[in-house]
C-alpha cells in the first residue's frame, strides 16, 4: 500500500530559505498553511510546467517549487527541477547579501537544493516502504557528503 507524499520543507546549509517540492494544489495549500502563509493561488497559475514562488517571512525565504505529476514528460522532470533550483540559488544568494560568490560555492549550493528536491520528487513518485528506506539511506549519505564537504 502507498502512503501519500507529505511535503518536506528544506533549508539552505546557512538556513537564509526553505524550499520544498508540491506536486498539485492540495499540497500546496498544505503547505501554505504549515508556514502560515496568509494567501492562497492556483497550483501553477503561471501556465508553466515548473515554477516557483517566494515569499518572504521573518527575514526569510520561503521557496515553493512547482510541477505537476502530468504535464511534463519524466525525460524532462530533472532539467525543470535544475532550473528551479537555480530560481531557489538566486533568492538565497540575495537574501545573503552575496555578490559575486565563488563558482565552487555556487555549484555546491545549486546541487544540493537539485538533490533535496529530485529527492523530494522520487518520494512522490514512489511511495512503498522499501523504496522510503532506501531514499532516506541516499539521503543520510548525501546529507554526510555535504557536512564534509563544507567542513574542508
Amino acid at each position: 500500500m502507498n502512503a501519500p507524499y507529505k511535503p518536506e520543507i528544506f533549508h539552505t546549509p546557512f538556513d537564509h530559505t526553505k524550499y520544498v517540492l508540491v506536486r498539485n494544489q492540495q499540497q500546496l495549500d498544505q503547505i501554505l498553511r504549515l508556514l502560515e502563509v496568509d494567501d492562497s493561488f492556483e497550483f501553477l497559475d503561471m501556465g508553466y510546467p515548473a515554477q516557483v514562488t517566494t515569499y518572504q517571512k521573518d527575514g526569510r525565504n520561503l521557496c515553493i517549487v512547482q510541477i505537476g505529476h502530468d504535464q511534463v514528460e519524466k525525460l524532462k522532470v530533472a532539467s525543470l527541477l535544475a532550473h528551479e533550483s537555480v530560481h531557489v540559488w538566486q533568492k538565497t544568494r540575495i537574501a545573503m547579501g552575496e555578490t559575486a560568490p565563488s563558482s565552487e560555492f555556487e555549484a555546491y549550493s545549486i546541487q544540493r537544493i537539485f538533490q533535496d528536491l529530485l529527492y523530494a520528487l522520487n518520494e512522490s513518485e514512489d511511495t512503498t516502504e522499501s523504496k522510503i528506506q532506501e531514499n532516506q539511506t541516499i539521503r543520510s549519505k548525501i546529507k554526510q557528503t555535504f557536512s564534509q564537504l563544507f567542513k574542508k
